[in-house]
């Protein structure tokens, strides 16, 4: 299947979290538009975003558990999605990406901020159900199931998924001690990537409505 090693990025050094909305705002400012929607948003707050969430005490604009299809929006509604930290603890998520789908306009963005899947933060939580690597948002792209290639893992296993995006960029955040690693040796820096725990401590999908 194809595999994506994740663009590491030294001016993003630490995860976004709050208060974070000018860093989020630089780093994913182009991928927003007009109608913008935060799922799992906690008490996190962006501008020019709608912020959805399950707990009535984080005061959403939408009260929605999402694990709970289909989300309360009309088609083609949205021109961004965000989710911070939340897509982890969703255990019906091709139902949820197939929502996703839908509510996204053509050509919207999808913006998932997970832990990465050897970091110990993925496991931790007895909350998280799921953990994200390089190669987890290419399942949500039809070419794997229709492509007839020898690295098309998933080729004619469609497994009923129906909605198709483009994984747009991989972003790895690496824990700060190993961020000089990662500039000066990539060799070395792609070993322990491979091989040890708590290198990554986040991963950022990036995917296109098609």
């Amino acid at each position: 299947m194809p595999r994506l090693n994740g663009q590491v990025l030294d001016e993003i050094v630490q995860p976004i979290i709050p208060p974070a909305d000018i860093r989020f705002q630089e780093n994913f400012g182009k991928y927003m538009g007009k109608r913008n929607l935060n799922v799992g948003a906690a008490l996190r707050r962006f501008t020019r975003f709608i912020h959805l969430d399950c707990d009535p005490r984080t005061q959403p604009d939408i009260l929605h558990d999402l694990e709970v299809t289909p989300l309360p929006f009309p088609d083609n509604e949205f021109d961004c999605i965000m989710g911070s930290h939340v897509f982890e603890h969703i255990k019906n998520f091709v139902p949820l990406m197939e929502e996703f789908h839908r509510i996204l306009k053509p050509g919207g963005y999808l913006i998932g901020i997970t832990p990465y899947m050897t970091s110990n933060d993925a496991w931790a939580c007895p909350h998280h159900v799921r953990a994200f690597d390089e190669n987890t948002w290419y399942y949500f792209d039809q070419n794997l199931y229709t492509e007839q290639e020898i690295d098309s893992a998933g080729y004619g296993a469609w497994q009923n998924y129906r909605a198709n995006f483009k994984v747009e960029q991989v972003i790895l955040i690496p824990y700060e001690e190993q961020l000089q690693c990662a500039q000066e040796n990539p060799v070395e820096f792609e070993f322990r990537k491979k091989h040890y725990f708590n290198i990554i401590r986040e991963i950022h999908g990036i995917l296109r409505k098609v």
